[in-house]
């Protein structure tokens, strides 16, 4: 008897997880299938992770399409870590900028990204003519690195 009932109830579970079980679809907005030396890779934008595949060069993230990211560059610590004022925002005339450090660069572009203005800080203290300028926004960056949105009234 207790055979029996280990088996009925055995087989509700089969059962019970057999109806449990579901076909997996998705609704995209992208995707792609591509065949290379008798490899498949299916793939489509909006799928939710299931599995990683790590191996010495590659990661594949199933469902998600991942770049591989390399680094060409970092600023040097001496390049992002400088004490610097720039005033008065917003400019109507003069815009100053000072620095505790001398040579470095600073570049001025309008909300465009057109170069409005460039130039090396031979000194501590520069001050930029913008007298000539419409009003708007402008970003000043400095040294390639600290970038200020500087705002130019009437």
């Amino acid at each position: 008897m207790k055979k029996q009932s280990l088996f009925v109830a055995a087989m509700l579970f089969s059962i019970f997880c057999n109806a449990q079980t579901s076909d997996l679809q998705l609704i995209s907005t992208s995707g792609q299938t591509t065949t290379q030396n008798q490899i498949t890779m299916n793939w489509s934008v909006g799928e939710v992770v299931t599995s990683t595949f790590v191996n010495e060069n590659n990661i594949l993230t199933q469902g998600i399409q991942q770049g591989k990211l390399t680094v060409t560059d970092i600023a040097e610590p001496e390049q992002v870590d400088f004490t610097l004022l720039v005033y008065p925002n917003p400019v109507k005339t003069e815009l100053m900028i000072e620095t505790v450090k001398q040579g470095k660069t600073y570049e001025l572009y309008d909300f465009n990204g057109t170069l409005k203005k460039k130039g090396d800080m031979k000194t501590n203290k520069v001050s930029i003519d913008m007298s000539d300028y419409a009003s708007g926004t402008y970003i000043l960056r400095i040294n390639g690195t600290k970038t200020h949105k500087i705002i130019k009234g009437s």
